[in-house]
C-alpha cells in the first residue's frame, strides 16, 4: 500500500520507472523466498548426508556383528566337536578301566584261591611278611573257614593287626556296598 501511495505522487515519467521499481521490488520479495527454499534444501541435503553417513555406520556395525556371530558359531561348533571327542575318550577310558579292574579281580581271585589251597601254616608264614594293603585285600577275599585256619597259625600280634584291618575295612563309611562285595570275591 505504501508503494502504491508513493506511486500516485510521482509524475508520469517516473511512473514508467515505477514499473521497474515494482518489478525490482517484486523480484526482491521473491528472492527471500528463494533463499529460504535454498536454505531449506541445503538443510535437507545436510540431513540426508548425515542420515546416509549414519546408515553406513549402522551397516558397518551390522556387518561386524554378523562377522562376530559367525566366529562365535564356528567356535561353538569346534568346542562341541572337542566335547564330543572328550566324551568318547572318557567312555573309552572307563571301558578300559573296567577291563583292567576285571583282570585285576581275576588275578586277585587267583591269588586268593592259591592261599586258600595252601596249608594254613605256610599261608600264615607268608601273611606275616605281606604288605598290609595286599594282606587286607587277600584276606578279605578268602572263605571264612580258610582264613580262620591261617589266622590260627599266625603270631598273635600279626593276627590282631589283620583282624583290625579287616574290621576297619568293613566299617569304613567311605566304602560302598559294591566295594565291599568286590573285596569278598
Amino acid at each position: 500500500q505504501s508503494a502504491d501511495k508513493a506511486r500516485s505522487y510521482l509524475p508520469a515519467s517516473a511512473k514508467s520507472n515505477n514499473l521497474l521499481f515494482s518489478q525490482q521490488n517484486s523480484h526482491n520479495n521473491k528472492r527471500p523466498e528463494r533463499s529460504g527454499i535454498l536454505q531449506s534444501s541445503q538443510v535437507e541435503r545436510n540431513i540426508f548426508a548425515r542420515l546416509n553417513a549414519r546408515r553406513e555406520q549402522l551397516d558397518e556395525r551390522v556387518s561386524q556383528l554378523n562377522t562376530r556371530e559367525n566366529l562365535i558359531r564356528a567356535a561353538e561348533f569346534r568346542l562341541q566337536e572337542q566335547l564330543d571327542k572328550l566324551t568318547k575318550e572318557k567312555q573309552n577310558i572307563e571301558a578300559l578301566e573296567k577291563k583292567r579292574q576285571a583282570f585285576e579281580d581275576e588275578d586277585l581271585k587267583s591269588i586268593i584261591s592259591t592261599y586258600e589251597r595252601m596249608k594254613p601254616r605256610e599261608a600264615a608264614r607268608i601273611f606275616e611278611i605281606l604288605d598290609e594293603d595286599i594282606l587286607t585285600r587277600v584276606a578279605s577275599g578268602m572263605r571264612t573257614q580258610a582264613l580262620a585256619g591261617v589266622l590260627g597259625q599266625m603270631s598273635p600280634d600279626k593276627a590282631r593287626l589283620l583282624t583290625n584291618l579287616l574290621a576297619k575295612q568293613y566299617s569304613d563309611p567311605n566304602r560302598t556296598g559294591d566295594a565291599l562285595a568286590g573285596d569278598v570275591l
